[in-house]
């Protein structure tokens, strides 16, 4: 039996099925190939935290711009979301304080809810830490409303 396909999308990570999932839903003919079963590579080692807090403004963008699948999972995937919403910490030490207000600012640009806390408001948070360590951090919120 012979097969032709328009696209051939090699490996079946998270790549992987991204791609063949955008190709198909443009009506691609396409197909993937995977060696082993999907995820049983890295994509199925990963942390799989999905995250728009990027010190890189492209990453972030990138991120920011697939939030929409997250957040309509169900609808656009056709099952239950696979995944569960929380906070995020970025802390550092003092000497990096600045860099991180200026990610904090290009990230509320693109559109992320994010803000920049002190030590003391860290401290006063949920999150045990030391206050002497930290400087500054993120938080990135977990609101009542629809991310971001």
């Amino acid at each position: 039996m012979s097969q032709t396909a328009d696209a051939v999308v090699i490996g079946g990570g998270v790549n992987g099925a991204s791609i063949i999932y955008a190709l198909a839903a443009r009506g691609v003919n396409a197909v993937l190939v995977e060696k082993g079963a999907l995820a049983s590579g890295a994509s199925g080692r990963s942390s799989a935290l999905v995250r728009m807090h990027y010190t890189n403004e492209w990453d972030a963008r990138l991120a920011r711009a697939s939030f929409p699948v997250f957040k309509n999972w169900t609808e656009l995937m056709g099952g239950p979301g696979v995944f569960t919403r929380s906070g995020f910490v970025n802390v550092v030490a003092p000497e990096f304080a600045e860099r991180l207000r200026l990610n904090v600012e290009m990230l509320k640009g693109l559109g992320v809810n994010t803000t920049a806390i002190t030590a003391a408001e860290l401290h006063g948070g949920q999150v045990a830490c030391a206050r002497r360590s930290v400087s500054i951090s993120t938080r990135g919120r977990r609101p009542s409303t629809p991310w971001p």
